[in-house]
């Protein structure tokens, strides 16, 4: 089965105190891959935890420890590998924070065709001044040549920043007024030392993560020394 993704959605979130961001219902087809994204205004004690789900699903952390944390803002991207199934599926994440910080980002995806077991592979994170109103993440590196990757630039600070996502990527959140700009992408090379490359219209830092997960079958390339030997065998 080739990939697929679909972008479930996106909320930002505030209220103040314990406001949850719930992602409105969708059908969940059993098996895939769920993909969530967060950011959580942490600034004064914020915190944030794993997603739930209507359908019982379990999340893991993609990122090690707390997840990204360049400012006040914490980054995390948490998966769910052959998750349950549920026709109007709704997942959420309830930040805690105290009622003076109140802000919190959340965008999810469903992808067929993923590694069922452990399908997630690399992740990059940076938080560097853009140049020429360019803002690029950190290189990553796959392992495969089978993936999906995804995105998310946050925003520069400034209330009127726009973002514009890499060139071949799909901007997901394209046309939405949104704090952490989300994009997706499917290759079928391996990516070496690869970036993204936002669009940005300040000079402030962006906080940038990317995340990539495995096709169902993937194996990784076969060493070039290996084939060599291999051929020598053969040939004898």
């Amino acid at each position: 089965m080739s990939l697929a993704k679909t972008f479930i959605g996106y909320v930002d979130s505030g209220g103040g105190g314990s406001t949850a961001c719930v992602l409105s219902a969708y059908n969940q087809p059993a098996g895939e891959l769920i993909v969530v994204f967060s950011g959580v205004y942490k600034y004064g004690g914020g915190t944030d935890s794993a997603p739930t789900d209507t359908a019982l699903n379990t999340y893991l952390p993609m990122l090690a420890g707390s997840g990204y944390g360049p400012s006040s803002v914490w980054y995390n991207v948490w998966y769910c590998a052959n998750c349950n199934g549920s026709v109007a599926n709704v997942i959420l994440q309830q930040p805690q924070y105290p009622a003076y910080n109140n802000y919190a980002s959340f965008a999810a995806w469903h992808v067929s065709g993923a590694d069922v077991s452990s399908p997630a592979d690399a992740s990059a994170t940076s938080n560097v001044p853009p140049t020429g109103g360019v803002a690029t993440s950190a290189a990553f590196t796959t392992t495969f040549a089978d993936e999906v990757l995804f995105c998310i630039c946050g925003t520069g600070g400034a209330g009127s920043d726009t973002r514009t996502a890499p060139a071949g990527w799909t901007d997901d959140t394209s046309g939405l007024s949104v704090a952490m700009s989300c994009a997706s992408e499917i290759v079928s090379a391996i990516q070496t030392n690869a970036t993204a490359a936002w669009g940005v219209n300040v000079s402030n830092n962006n906080p940038i993560v990317v995340a990539t997960f495995k096709a169902l079958g993937s194996s990784p390339p076969v060493p070039s020394n290996a084939l060599a030997s291999i051929q020598s065998f053969w040939m004898g």
